[in-house]
């Protein structure tokens, strides 16, 4: 137990530390990461991108790994927080909690099939195709179930399969232990300039139950997102706070020295109050401060994601055996105003000149998926992987165009109930093999074949289709991606490597056959040429890693808009191509000084112009950049740790910056292709830890309250536009036990 007087000196070294705070600081894992971070006991940082667990430096691909401990204890839960900690990562925020994210700006824009996949634990989540919005509604998991996130840059089709021809988002959660009781306890609160007040708290606890054979883990966690913007017409303020909380509860079993059995359960759930998109004008440029006018009753949303997997380890001697089983739901529901550019139908369905329009949005999506391996054992001149993959997806949108009463948002008809079952179901076979010639030089290739086919029912009722609408379509797909990575180490702790792989994205069947739109539209294909370098050098005091990259994307898929119906559909067009280079480096001059840098180029642009159709009119011209791609990004900081009266105290900060990017690509004649202003953060933060565990940690993020524009996109006559986050000032609690 802490006396008082220890208890005051943590305070006080808080707070002092504070003051003397300036300097930028470090964000990424440092190589004197403890070992229940996800670190090996020498230092090095042990990440499982391969399928193997495997350093960090030896991996022959460009890897970041961020330790979500860190993340909870800063404040930094959602993806914009540390977006430009992680070099050729970009993410765009839309209204009602969606985001959109893409690696080394391999992306055509919003609501599209998914060009980053996500896996938890090796487990695919999310939808495949656009039509269960597999790219929008992407989780952001609390860093409460968490060990680490792996960011894997570039195609992965080879080890992961469909959906990944950008890179891939890994969520590594904690083990529970067989041997020892550990816990961890956080309380958090911030306030948000312009806003409200924002809480957190966590809890974990991991337990034997029967020593060296049965582990349990629980953890919990309940967080409120602040809000900050206002809608004056309606007289509600701070209307986009977001309520969060869930949980994991993991259970670890080894009936023999040779067998791992894992099982886990993860629930979260957002309740948001409104959206976050503040009003601007014809060309993206924010209006009205932090504020906006919307539809009333509309803008609440609500997000739920459940995880139940299953993952079974076998050490035969000669390769291990795992087997990795998991079902996964989310339920994504929403009420959008869509006044600005639908209010036709409202009124014309209705014959009321004030109804106004909102949209329901409903989005149920389950998916199984087992994958089996067998992994060879490490340290042979040879060393392979081979495995089978199977998933099926089943989602039910449901879109329904309502018509209300504009004075007080009622109800009045649901004008256009659009039902669109889908299903995607995916079969594949895949391997990796390395040779190590040498010591110092190895060959890793590798191949997947993959196959799948998707089903499409399509029922609209209402005013505007009587009789209803039915369509059915069907699509089949196939699909072969590789890999060949030579790499030379010039001493165990500096290699080189060159990577040459592929990716896709399935194709599938399109809305909207009936009205003259293309019935399917066919995969997309990247091909990545890749040469980089990781080192740790004058005893771990320095890290390295640098890489350079051409991605050429084949038949890219692009969202289409009717103009007449404003009916979406989907059609392959041209190519495009994503040329950049991307350093990171950390340096240690003296003990307890850390500075880190990283910086991404990214050059991601059309090579064929967008055309609206066959011979129509050219919506975007060759050269072009491609969606919410900045030609720089990256972060420098510092973060000095000392001895405080023996308590363990540091002060760092960190100055992030992303440079001009371009909104979304014009689906239509009818619409405008925004731009996104570069901007500048500056987060500050300093701790204190005593030697019985508690660690208090203050914060700032955004110092200088940037409005950083995050999103902008048409509204009508003017726009919509997403802003980062008011500056914010935090402070955390946390004992570990």
């Amino acid at each position: 137990m802490l006396n008082f007087e220890t208890s005051a000196k943590l305070m006080c070294a808080a707070g002092v530390a504070t003051l003397q705070l300036f300097a930028p600081a470090a964000y990424a894992q440092t190589a004197d990461a403890p070992a229940e971070d996800g670190s090996a006991a020498s230092g090095d940082i042990i990440v499982t991108a391969q399928k193997r667990a495997e350093r960090l430096l030896d991996v022959p691909m460009a890897i970041t790994a961020v330790d979500a401990t860190t993340l909870g204890e800063r404040g930094q839960i959602q993806i914009q927080d540390y977006a430009t900690k992680v070099p050729g990562l970009s993410f765009s925020e839309q209204p009602g909690g969606r985001v959109n994210i893409a690696i080394r700006g391999i992306t055509t824009g919003t609501t599209n099939n998914s060009t980053v996949g996500i896996t938890i634990d090796d487990v695919p989540i999310g939808g495949s195709t656009a039509l269960s919005y597999g790219d929008t509604l992407v989780p952001e998991l609390d860093p409460a179930v968490l060990q680490r996130i792996e960011v894997l840059r570039g195609p992965q089709g080879t080890i992961y399969g469909a959906s990944s021809l950008g890179g891939l988002l890994k969520y590594v959660t904690t083990d529970p232990s067989v041997t020892e009781t550990t816990g961890r306890v956080e309380a958090s609160v911030n306030s948000v300039d312009h806003g409200g007040v924002g809480f957190g708290v966590r809890a974990m606890a991991s337990t034997p139950v029967v020593s060296g054979k049965l582990g349990l883990q629980a953890s919990f966690f309940t967080r409120r997102d602040a809000g900050y913007v206002d809608d004056p017409s309606l007289g509600r303020t701070d209307v986009n706070e977001v309520n969060n909380f869930g949980g994991r509860v993991a259970l670890l079993w080894k009936p023999a020295e040779a067998v791992t059995l894992r099982l886990a359960a993860i629930y979260q759930e957002a309740n948001g109050k409104g959206a976050s998109d503040v009003d601007g004008n014809a060309i993206g440029t924010p209006t009205s401060g932090l504020s906006h006018a919307r539809v009333r009753g509309s803008g609440p949303f609500q997000r739920k994601f459940q995880l139940y997997s299953a993952n079974l380890d076998v050490d035969l001697d000669f390769a291990n055996l795992t087997s990795v089983t998991g079902y996964s739901r989310s339920d994504f529901k929403s009420f959008d105003d869509s006044d600005a550019s639908l209010n036709f139908y409202a009124t014309a369905g209705t014959g009321n000149p004030n109804a106004a329009a909102v949209t329901h949005f409903s989005v149920p999506t389950e998916k199984f998926s087992q994958e089996i391996r067998l992994t060879s054992a490490s340290g042979g001149n040879l060393e392979w992987l081979v495995g089978g993959f199977y998933t099926k997806e089943t989602s039910k949108p449901f879109f329904n165009l309502q018509a209300v009463d504009r004075a007080n948002g009622q109800p009045i008809l649901a004008v256009l109930p659009d039902y669109y079952p889908n299903n995607f179901e995916e079969y594949s076979a895949f391997g990796t093999l390395t040779y190590h010639f040498s010591d110092q030089f190895d060959v890793q290739v590798g191949g997947r074949y993959s196959k799948n086919k998707q089903f499409f029912q399509e029922t609209i009722t209402g005013p505007f289709f009587d009789p209803p609408y039915d369509l059915t379509a069907q699509s089949k797909d196939n699909a072969f991606t590789y890999l060949v990575s030579p790499r030379f180490k010039i001493t165990p702790d500096w290699m080189i490597y060159a990577r040459v792989a592929s990716g896709y994205r399935p194709g599938g069947p399109n809305p909207g056959a009936a009205f003259n739109f293309p019935a399917t539209f066919d995969a997309d294909t990247t091909t990545s040429y890749e040469i980089g370098t990781k080192a740790s050098l004058l005893d771990r005091n320095i890290t390295l890693e640098a890489s350079v990259y051409d991605i050429e994307w084949n038949d890219i898929q692009l969202r289409r808009s009717d103009p007449v119906t404003q009916f979406a559909y989907f059609e392959n067009s041209g190519k495009a191509r994503s040329r950049g280079a991307e350093v990171s480096v950390s340096v240690r001059p003296t003990e307890g000084l850390t500075f880190d840098a990283n910086v991404g180029y990214t050059d991601a642009t059309l090579r064929q112009a967008v055309t609206f159709g066959n011979g129509g009119p050219v919506l975007v011209p060759a050269g072009a950049m491609l969606p919410f791609s900045a030609k720089w990004s990256g972060s420098v900081g510092a973060e000095q740790r000392f001895d405080l009266g023996g308590l363990d105290a540091f002060i760092g900060g960190d100055f992030n910056f992303i440079s001009n990017r371009l909104g979304d690509l014009p689906a239509s004649p009818t619409q405008a292709r925004l731009q996104l202003p570069s901007y500048e953060t500056v987060n500050l933060r300093a701790g204190v830890e005593s030697e019985s565990g508690l660690l208090i940690t203050v914060y700032v993020k955004n110092l200088t309250d940037e409005r950083g524009v995050i999103n902008a996109s048409q509204r009508g006559l003017g726009s919509s536009v997403i802003l980062a986050r008011p500056r914010t000032y935090g402070v955390s609690f946390a004992q570990k036990f």
